[in-house]
């Protein structure tokens, strides 16, 4: 969904992009949230991980801040985000850091960060109304 360019956009903006970015992206990979071992997403600015749950279909539309609850997003638990430390640990390399670590979980060479048997990853980076996109990376073809 293209929106104009605007000084602000709403979290409705945000959300209704996003879901049409991350519709894209799982139609494309053949497979969807429920299937990621992992999950990368753009947290250039700390809300935005919030915004990518919901509109990547992680979690419903209002429920990100009860869904990060309880450790469900640490290494160890039921959907780990931002397995790197995210952009906000790296210092903003817009998207690169999270590609790059999706690679690495289903390589198997995440080291100490490595989610176990992590067989598909997604990346799902920027602002979803101006350059949002997104990539799902598999051990297996």
């Amino acid at each position: 969904m293209r929106r104009p360019t605007l000084l602000f956009y709403t979290l409705d903006d945000y959300a209704a992009c996003g879901q049409s970015l991350a519709g894209k992206l799982w139609s494309s990979a053949g497979l969807g949230p429920a299937d990621m071992d992992a999950a990368q997403l753009y947290d250039g600015f700390a809300p935005s991980a919030l915004y990518w749950l919901e509109a990547a279909g992680f979690c419903k539309r209002g429920e990100a801040y009860e869904f990060i609850q309880d450790g469900r997003i640490a290494l160890e638990g039921e959907m780990p985000v931002n397995t790197f430390g995210g952009s906000l640990s790296e210092g903003r390399l817009h998207g690169m850091g999270h590609i790059a670590e999706a690679v690495f979980q289903v390589t198997g060479r995440a080291e100490r960060r490595q989610v176990p048997d992590a067989a598909a990853v997604c990346a799902i980076d920027g602002s979803p109304m101006l350059r949002g996109s997104g990539i799902v990376v598999t051990r297996y073809p």
